[in-house]
């Protein structure tokens, strides 16, 4: 009679609950496990992630299908990525160039109620306008152009890295009887800089005007009204010019008027006296 040799095989046992015989194994250790719970549980034991290491080793007489198309997977997810990594690359190359500054100084001072209008590369105002976004600080430095009136002549001037909580008065130097204007609206020296552009919208950036004294009317006429006060004798010369010109003219009337009612009061003597010689012919007839 023949004795069956006992079986040598046998199904192992999970090692979370060493219950159940084990049906799934990790990708990321190889831990087998019997179920979901026990994955879970395994996965807060040891910290796996349970992902595969996509660049480890296979040797070749491991390496099957399975293999070959997590690799192709991998490849895929690599191509994708790619493209994605290269737009980044782009994007902090602009940003470094200083385009990436002045879109963020633009949006922040959007928060702040302040409109700032930028114009393309190459416009001689963009050259003049270093404003920047200091992102290690949040903090947004403005460059300032300052135009000083004196009776016609002008004097510009451009200072830059200008925080929004200074005052004018310490970006403008004018004489406290000096009349200050922010696009024809007249401003207080004392408020800052960022009280005073909140609400309004400028170019690249802001332009303030300083006059010597208070212009005698505000708005699109300031300038017209500062230039004609300087040169008021001119026009005065040109206004009593121009206002004795009627009145020659009407005296050169009045004479000829004259002239005239002296002739026709020749002329109806002469026809009077026609007209006694012409009632004598008649009356010797």
């Amino acid at each position: 009679m023949k004795s069956s040799a006992p079986s040598t095989s046998r199904q192992a046992i999970c090692p979370i609950c060493h219950l159940n015989p084990t049906k799934y194994t990790c990708p990321g250790c190889s831990t087998p496990t019997c179920s979901l719970d026990c994955s879970k549980e395994h996965k807060s034991r040891t910290g796996c992630s349970g992902q595969r290491n996509k660049a480890a080793y296979v040797p070749m007489n491991k390496y099957g299908w399975g293999q070959m198309m997590d690799d192709y997977t991998y490849l895929e997810d690599v191509g994708r990525h790619s493209s994605e990594w290269k737009d980044k690359a782009k994007d902090h190359a602009s940003f470094k160039k200083g385009k990436g500054k002045r879109e963020a100084l633009k949006s922040y001072l959007e928060t702040q109620g302040i409109d700032m209008e930028l114009v393309p590369l190459g416009m001689s105002r963009r050259k003049l306008n270093q404003s920047t976004w200091d992102a290690r600080f949040q903090t947004a430095y403005l460059t300032v152009e300052v135009k000083s009136h004196s009776g016609t002549s002008t004097t510009t001037t451009i200072t830059h890295r200008h925080r929004l909580d200074v005052t004018l008065e310490s970006i403008i130097a004018a004489h406290p009887s000096s009349w200050c204007t922010f696009r024809d609206a007249p401003v207080d020296l004392a408020r800052t800089l960022g009280q005073v552009l909140k609400g309004k919208s400028f170019v690249e950036y802001p332009v303030f005007d300083v006059w010597e004294e208070r212009p005698r009317k505000l708005g699109p006429g300031v300038m017209k009204g500062m230039l004609s006060g300087y040169a008021s004798d001119e026009d005065k010369t040109a206004e009593r010019g121009a206002s004795k010109a009627p009145q020659g003219l009407a005296l050169l009337g009045a004479y000829d008027s004259d002239a005239e009612s002296q002739d026709a009061k020749e002329h109806q003597s002469s026809a009077s006296e026609v007209e006694v010689d012409w009632g004598d012919s008649d009356g010797d007839e």
